[in-house]
């Protein structure tokens, strides 16, 4: 399967179960330089969600681990959380995850709910490349 159809694969997957959850979401797909493959924006979708989507897939690509996960190890150390959030690009909240699946290495970012919502749905996404 070649990046290109990856990328359409997590973005299609991202909007589905953004739809089942009832929001409207960004999605951002980066290569494993943190370079943008691809991006979608559903109509009604927040726009702050424009960046936000793009910085959760950059941080997840350079740092290899979801972004919950991330803001996870680092929300009680708020020192070391501003620093990290300092860093150009990178953005420590839910919603980005790596995937390196089907030949594809990179990561998909969303944004347009809550920090949970868009974990939920990235995960969605990268799931239905590792199915």
């Amino acid at each position: 399967m070649s990046d290109t159809d990856v990328a359409g694969r997590l973005i299609g997957a991202a909007e589905e179960k953004a739809q089942e959850l009832g929001f409207a979401v960004s999605v951002a797909v980066v290569d494993s330089a943190g370079v943008l493959k691809a991006f979608h924006r559903m109509d009604g979708a927040p726009l702050v969600s424009v960046e936000s989507c793009q910085r959760k897939a950059y941080t997840a690509a350079a740092v290899g681990v979801p972004t919950q996960g991330l803001y996870d190890a680092y929300h009680e150390n708020p020192v070391m959380l501003s620093q990290i959030s300092t860093l150009s690009g990178i953005l420590v909240i839910g919603g980005g995850i790596p995937v390196d699946a089907a030949g594809f290495a990179g990561a998909v970012g969303v944004a347009g709910g809550s920090a949970e919502q868009d974990a939920l749905v990235a995960a969605a996404a990268a799931g239905a490349i590792d199915a």
